[in-house]
């Protein structure tokens, strides 16, 4: 082989590999994309699905209020199932306090059954607000008050809208609430 032959196939070689490299990193940068894009499309599914909340329009009987023998005010939530229950409490007196609850759910729990219904309940007592299902403590009874301060619980469709943002004169006329129980 001559010079010129030697150098013409290493110059050949050394393209070759070089468009080979090419293909490959255009091959990876494929890979994770790839990669990348369905991690990102799992997630925004999760979320749809899982975390998203939904409120609950009110109907009949979607709430019933009990007083059980310990005292406190026990709300049982009348769904098959349910993400959690929203409460605030709003003073309309000195010593006098409306709770306003609403429900949210999720696409998984529109669509899946509580195995056990018996915690689809919301408590008030010991100077505390609890949703049971979603294990939250909801809120707290201002100055240690039992729950004799409350004198009415309402359901609001939609509680955490631009209603949690109002002062309490603006929510005690808040026309698009229903009431569900009265002391």
């Amino acid at each position: 082989m001559e010079k010129n032959e030697v150098e013409k196939v290493l110059k050949d070689t050394i393209e070759y590999a070089n468009e080979e490299i090419k293909k490959s990193k255009k091959k990876m940068i494929m890979i994770i994309a790839g990669a990348v894009l369905t991690i990102i499309v799992v997630i925004l599914a999760y979320i749809a699905v899982f975390v998203y909340e939904m409120p609950v329009n009110y109907q009949e009987g979607i709430v019933e209020v009990v007083i059980p023998e310990d005292e406190g005010i026990d709300i049982e939530v009348k769904l098959t199932n349910y993400k959690s229950a929203n409460g605030i409490l709003v003073k309309t007196d000195a010593n006098k306090f409306d709770l306003y609850i609403n429900i949210t759910q999720t696409l998984s729990t529109k669509i899946f059954k509580d195995s056990d219904p018996s915690n689809n309940l919301v408590r008030v007592g010991n100077g505390m607000i609890v949703d049971f299902q979603s294990q939250r403590l909801q809120g707290y009874l201002p100055d240690g008050k039992d729950e004799t301060v409350i004198e009415h619980v309402y359901y609001i469709n939609d509680l955490f809208s631009k209603i949690s943002t109002m002062d309490d004169n603006s929510l005690i006329d808040y026309p698009d609430k229903k009431l569900i129980w009265e002391r």
